[in-house]
């Protein structure tokens, strides 16, 4: 599975769910918005669902961070919760991507171990919370605040879902990493 190309499908994926949303708020535009907005729904589902099939951690990280930096992009300047929740977000996914450059490197991450607490309120199945960790625990809290807004379509909350379901998974992987790179 090319990583480039499901960043690609879902770029287009947010932006047709976009141009659809606009097309709801354009008198006269409703039917063409809401074929946009279901077809970008399908796509970004899809993408998901293969990113998670992947099982790769930075498959998972990559196509949610397009996802969110896309989310910016069509994003009202207004809406500076909406943004700064998105930027932080963004700057959890380009952390995690350095977590996992990290800890491909065994002795690196030996290394960086050690400055991680290993207090069992600072672990997970024995491996050190570190930033990677943080990222996905902090963009499922985002995710599920977001499920809990009403009026929001029931497709796309199920790609919410779907994302929290990547953000566990890309969490196994990664403690599989750690425990590879520290001899678990």
């Amino acid at each position: 599975m090319e990583v480039i190309g499901l960043v690609d499908r879902v770029f287009n994926a947010v932006a047709d769910i976009a141009k659809g949303r606009k097309g709801f708020a354009t008198d006269g535009e409703e039917h063409e918005g809401r074929l946009s907005y279901e077809a970008g729904l399908s796509a970004a589902m899809a993408v998901f669902r293969e990113a998670l099939a992947s099982g790769d951690p930075r498959t998972m990280i990559l196509v949610d961070h397009a996802y969110v930096a896309q989310e910016r992009q069509f994003c009202d300047a207004r809406d500076t919760k909406a943004l700064s929740s998105l930027r932080a977000a963004a700057i959890g996914f380009d952390d995690s991507l350095n977590s996992l450059t990290v800890v491909a490197d065994a002795a690196l991450y030996r290394v960086a171990d050690k400055t991680h607490s290993h207090n069992s309120d600072h672990l997970i199945d024995g491996m050190p919370v570190d930033v990677f960790h943080d990222t996905c625990r902090g963009h499922r809290v985002r995710l599920t605040n977001t499920l809990r807004s009403p009026g929001i379509n029931m497709l796309e909350k199920a790609i919410h879902e779907q994302r929290i379901v990547n953000m566990g998974a890309a969490q196994d992987g990664y403690l599989t990493l750690q425990k590879g790179a520290l001899g678990a």
